[in-house]
């Protein structure tokens, strides 16, 4: 029976067993198709990722190629020369003068930040000429960025192109495709990109970046949001930083080229009173397994190489004859009483080449650029301002303002100054003002720089202190070589400034800097003169000889025949030793890196020439 039952069960055993082992089976192959399955799926998905992450490597390759390449485009325009979304060191063969110099490329962020800054200065020092220009400037980079804007735009489209600082062709969407498709990380699948299918898009973020433009030195001067307008000492792009009624925004650039969250970039409306377009959108399709197409974006904000602008040239007050007693500071050339009724300065220009130019040349009179009447101090206010400018946004804005207030550096002398000098002021490496006092004889004289400013008053005050201390009769001349900027307004040279060996010094332990406490004193660094004689110039030119003073220099009076009206040039003929007069070259012109003259006022005392010599106005009697 035992057996018999065991044995009855046997079977029923075996078929247990085996009904088991079915059920195994088939839960392992049920997990076996749900592994297949998962299997399937997260290769699917690992595809999915993949291709994804492969189209997004791709798009942010083709949006940064896309940005470094706006960031060379320049155009070349009326009111500032060459301009870019980047700064550029003169030295390409694209951007060259008449000259044969290649001129600097300035950055759209970095005019506005200038004309921010001089706005600053002109509103420090309520001087209405110096606003008047600061918003005319800002009308112009109105003006540039259009310009600008429009062929980047043109730039960015298939087959779309522009030209760098070497006049080379820079062609975005090509540069874009080729990013792409040189990105692109192969997976299992068949994986193609879409041709045609990129698209660049020009465009602002809603939310600014830090760009690399700094705030005024000092920073409680910039009247600025700490927060919301700046950052770590620089202004914040996308976000309007009003000042004298005037609004001032920044693009979207900074030192590097950078991603930047797709969500926050646009291409319509900002509500901003203007905005400049420097950030790059990347567009384009993906094709998977034959149908699934994938379409992915990714922005890049452009980047500017900062320039440094190592020497933006020299301001001179020059009295050549010894120092009229009625100025004692920069300011009073603005403010003397006894010049606030001379007669009006009458401007001139050389427009064909400059003067006194190899062929002669000749000067037209032109009205003043600037508003109200060409005073001295008017005309000394613009001079001033395009100096400021030069220098961009490093540029100390406080010794801007008390270098006016500054005595010159011979104010102090006791009784009358007999030795002709002139006091120069240079910004250094930091944008601190220095000065210099250099000894001077009446010449050499300064040519005037094609296309660019040349004033002069005669008889505008009249004084019982001339050299030896004769009584004299005042005449004053300005210079401004940097009136005008470019190419194509600013003549052979473009607005650059003269290379001057009486000016042209380094600033060292022989400068001073202007003092930023007390107008009185000066942080003295070293010595305080440097004495300059450049021999026996001759005396050429149209009046103002050899020039052009109370007694005939060392250098040697005017050599008959040649004379004419007073003036600040030194006789009629030819050109020769005694005239500064402007080189050609190629390449980066010797005045980036050394400061040459920008700006010049001379005060003289007035000489008539005659057969038989020098005849001196003197001082006339009731």
């Amino acid at each position: 029976m035992k057996v018999s039952r065991q044995s009855s069960n046997f079977p029923e055993g075996r078929r247990l067993v085996s009904a088991g082992g079915n059920t195994l089976v088939l839960i392992v192959a049920i997990m076996a198709g749900v592994l297949t399955l998962f299997l399937l799926f997260a290769l699917a998905y690992t595809r999915l990722l993949g291709g994804n992450q492969e189209q997004r490597t791709a798009i942010e390759a083709a949006s940064i190629a896309a940005a470094k390449d706006l960031g060379r485009i320049v155009i070349n325009d009326n009111n500032f020369g060459y301009v870019g979304l980047s700064d550029a060191a003169p030295v390409g063969s694209g951007t060259a003068a008449a000259d044969g110099f290649s001129m600097p490329v300035s950055g759209l962020n970095t005019i506005t930040g200038t004309i921010r800054l001089d706005l600053i200065i002109a509103d420090k020092t309520n001087n209405a000429t110096m606003k008047y220009f600061c918003k005319k400037d800002l009308a112009n980079l109105k003006s540039a960025k259009d310009k600008l804007t429009a062929a980047l735009q043109a730039a960015l489209v298939p087959g779309g192109s522009g030209k760098d600082i070497d006049g080379n062709l820079v062609e975005p969407y090509a540069s874009a495709e080729s990013a792409y498709e040189a990105n692109k990380v192969r997976m299992a699948a068949s994986s193609r990109y879409v041709k045609g299918s990129l698209k660049l898009t020009l465009g602002t973020l809603s939310q600014g970046v830090q760009t690399n433009i700094p705030l005024p030195k000092p920073n409680m001067w910039a009247n600025v949001n700490t927060t919301s307008q700046s950052r770590a000492g620089y202004y914040i792009s996308e976000v309007n930083c009003p000042y004298d009624g005037e609004d001032f925004v920044f693009g979207s650039t900074s030192n590097n080229i950078k991603l930047v969250n797709m969500q926050l970039f646009q291409s319509g409306a900002s509500g901003l009173p203007y905005t400049i377009p420097s950030v790059v959108k990347a567009e384009a399709d993906q094709l998977f397994d034959k149908d699934k197409i994938v379409h992915l974006a990714a922005a890049s904000t452009t980047a500017s190489v900062f320039d440094p602008k190592p020497a933006p040239g020299a301001v001179t007050i020059a009295f050549p004859d010894g120092k009229p007693p009625f100025i004692a500071t920069p300011y009073d050339i603005m403010n003397s009483p006894i010049l606030a009724g001379a007669p009006v300065m009458t401007i001139k220009t050389a427009p064909v080449e400059d003067f006194p130019g190899p062929s002669g040349g000749a000067m037209t009179t032109v009205p003043w650029g600037g508003s109200g009447s060409s005073t001295i101090s008017n005309v000394w206010a613009q001079s001033m301002y395009d100096w400021y400018r030069l220098a961009g946004t490093k540029l100390n804005a406080k010794d801007a303002v008390d270098m006016l207030t500054n005595s010159l550096l011979t104010s102090g002398a006791a009784g009358p100054f007999t030795t002709g000098y002139m006091d120069v002021f240079q910004v250094d490496a930091n944008g601190n003002i220095t000065q210099k006092l250099v000894l001077i004889d009446p010449d050499p004289f300064e040519a005037v720089s094609n296309k660019q400013m040349y004033g002069e008053s005669k008889g505008v005050a009249a004084t019982t202190s001339g050299k030896n201390a004769s009584p004299a009769e005042w005449d004053v001349y300005i210079r401004d070589q940097v009136a005008q900027l470019g190419t194509i307004n600013g003549g052979i040279h473009g607005g650059r400034p003269l290379s001057n060996p009486l000016v042209a010094l380094a600033p060292s332990s022989s400068y001073r800097r202007i003092c930023s406490e007390k107008t009185d004193k000066v942080i003295a660094l070293g010595g305080s003169e440097f004495k300059v004689r450049l021999g026996n110039l001759g005396g050429i030119g149209d009046g103002a000889s050899s020039g052009g003073s109370a007694n005939a220099s060392s250098s040697g009076g005017l050599p008959p025949p040649s004379f004419g009206p007073r003036d600040d040039f030194g006789g009629l003929s030819l050109p020769g030793a005694n005239i500064i007069s402007f080189t050609s070259g190629a390449g980066m012109p010797g005045t980036y890196l050394q400061n040459g003259s920008a700006v010049s006022i001379r005060f003289r005392v007035a000489a008539q020439n005659t057969s038989s010599g020098q005849k001196f106005t003197k001082k006339k009697k009731n």
